[in-house]
């Protein structure tokens, strides 16, 4: 499957689409299907793209998309609660920080 490079800052057109339809809300059955399909051998892009975003400069800029918005739109994240999700998902995903 062709997959053009993203810009520099901005994740991969399939990454987008793997959180939207495992994460959004980050919920824990969604978390807990998209982690048995990564230990299946799917996607075996996921880490080093998702490591890659996350590193990116403004995740805010499209982490709020792949994953909901908060409930609250006038409470937007914060940069620390954006970087708790991230950690929340890949240990959920790798069990590792």
């Amino acid at each position: 499957m062709n997959n053009p490079e993203p810009a520099a800052d901005q994740p991969t057109v399939r990454l987008i689409q793997i959180l939207r339809t495992y994460c959004t809300g980050l919920r824990p059955d969604g978390l807990a299907d998209l982690t048995a399909t990564v230990k299946e051998g799917r996607y075996p892009w996921l880490r080093a793209e998702l490591a890659a975003a996350i590193r990116s400069a403004d995740t805010a800029a499209w982490w709020d998309d792949a994953i909901g918005r908060p409930a609250e739109p006038f409470n937007p994240r914060t940069d620390d609660e954006r970087r708790a999700e991230q950690s929340q998902l890949w240990r959920a995903l790798f069990g590792t920080p």
